[in-house]
């Protein structure tokens, strides 16, 4: 009867905090669209009120603005490359197209460098900057490469983007008549254009929202909020009339999105050490000591993030990482797949940024729903790299270390040959660092007792291969009398 009662309060409590998680995932949805919406409702209510009919004002202030953000996004794009974080890579190319044809836009105003009173080329750009941006920026998020380090794909992408907009820009002051118009008064084409739009940024801020969601930093509500901005600004553009409220409002809306985004990013790269090209000579063992330089820089602020909430948690992973390679070393792993075991050794524990801190830091044993939450963790450290994208290789890894040969681990339950060497290795590792590592509630084990423990699941829940590896590699054996540490 007190086992029942125990089972039916661990039971309630593990709903409790399903409850409270539930409740926080729709407030944080409710802020963040309230605070990407809040400047956005009183310009669409006022959108086709008259402001100001003067056209230097859109020459100049257009034209410098976008000018200054084509060279800002070229930075950054420059910047997420040779950092390796192919995020603000991205990002860069995506607002190069934005604001490149957003300064063709201005350029091409009538009566300036333009003599005639109407050209197609104000409108084609003012129209497609954003949703050619949106574009761009999308489909390198959602590429798989083939080669996560190098972002060779990106770079091609970044100068064929320069190539690109230059041309236009080019064509749109030189000869402008040669650009086809679009009919704005044709009402079912702007709307498709607005709804593109609006459907690009809306799946954008999507994947931002569930970033946030895991990493609760402000930085991706930021991205959330400018992701939403640029989702209304072509429709509240497009659809108010020339010099309103709306039409201006359109302009601003892009220009904060830009800053508020490119800020974020950009506090990011700030915070990340140089990084440099990973070749398949070069000695894994230091890169694993250089993390920051091999993941880029929103996973190093994410990993700096994960040692503010708990220090043991963050050296923990970098001695599995150094532990892990040294073993796949010695089974004779080489090249990509020694680098991609490296990198999700240092992220294997990310998802640890989702459980509180209360139950992450407890001084005691946990209890089960507590645990119920911890075991969480390796499927939330999967999703959130999902979403920062350029991990395909290593997120099976991190969802997998806690997975058992015998079926018995989580979070699916994979067995046998559904397991790789790698997964094998990383969950051998993991669960030896543990060991001989201390606990508030226990010293560590030595080597040759944790050695022994693993030694007690040998060809049940840990590979025979693998433990024979990892005793070569520790330069220790299991104890033959196994006596529990005091």
């Amino acid at each position: 009867m007190r086992g029942s009662r125990e089972g039916l309060k661990g039971a309630r409590g593990h709903a409790d905090i399903q409850g409270m998680q539930r409740f926080g995932v729709l407030a944080t949805a409710g802020a963040a669209v309230t605070i990407g919406l809040a400047p956005v409702v009183p310009l669409v209510m006022a959108h086709d009120r008259d402001a100001f009919d003067v056209p230097t004002i859109h020459f100049y202030a257009v034209s410098a603005t976008a000018l200054m953000c084509a060279a800002l996004a070229v930075v950054l794009g420059v910047v997420g490359i040779r950092r390796h974080d192919r995020r603000s890579a991205a990002i860069g190319a995506g607002f190069t197209v934005m604001a490149a044809l957003l300064a063709v836009h201005g350029l091409t105003t009538p009566g300036f460098l333009v003599e005639a009173e109407y050209t197609s080329a104000v409108g084609v750009s003012g129209a497609l900057a954003v949703p050619l941006g949106g574009g761009v920026i999308l489909a390198a998020l959602l590429s798989r490469p083939r080669d996560r380090t190098h972002l060779r794909d990106l770079v091609l992408l970044q100068i064929g983007v320069l190539v690109a907009t230059v041309g236009f820009g080019s064509i749109a002051l030189l000869d402008p008549d040669v650009i086809p118009s679009i009919p704005v008064a044709l009402r079912p084409l702007v709307w498709w254009i607005v709804g593109v739009n609006a459907l690009i940024y809306g799946a954008l801020a999507l994947r931002a929202l569930r970033t946030f969601q895991l990493t609760r930093r402000v930085g991706d509500l930021a991205v959330v909020a400018g992701l939403v901005w640029l989702a209304v600004a072509v429709g509240t553009y497009l659809l108010s009339p020339v010099w309103s409220v709306g039409f201006w409002a359109g302009h601003v809306l892009e220009l904060g999105a830009f800053l508020v985004i490119s800020a974020a990013l950009a506090s990011d790269l700030a915070r990340a050490t140089p990084s440099r090209a990973l070749h398949s000579d070069i000695d894994v063992q230091s890169v694993v000591t250089e993390e920051e330089a091999l993941l880029g820089a929103w996973v190093a602020r994410l990993l700096a993030r994960l040692a503010d909430k708990d220090t043991s948690t963050r050296e923990h992973t970098r001695r599995v990482a150094q532990l892990a390679v040294a073993v796949g070393q010695h089974m004779g792993l080489r090249g990509s797949r020694l680098r991609g075991l490296a990198v999700a050794a240092l992220l294997h524990d990310v998802g640890k940024l989702q459980v509180p801190d209360e139950i992450l830091t407890k001084a005691a044993p946990l209890t089960p729903a507590e645990f119920a939450v911890i075991k969480r963790h390796p499927s939330d450290g999967a999703t959130l790299l999902g979403h920062i994208g350029g991990f395909a290789s290593e997120i099976p890894l991190v969802r997998g270390h806690h997975e058992r040969l015998d079926g018995s681990g989580y979070p699916d339950g994979l067995r046998g040959d559904e397991l790789t060497l790698e997964v094998r290795i990383l969950g051998a590792c993991d669960v030896y660092d543990a060991l001989t590592s201390e606990r508030v509630y226990r010293r560590p084990y030595t080597q040759p007792q944790a050695l022994t423990i693993l030694d007690q699941a040998r060809g049940s829940a840990f590979d025979s291969d693998v433990l024979d590896a990892l005793s070569a590699v520790v330069g220790a054996a299991p104890s033959i009398h196994l006596q529990e540490a005091a």
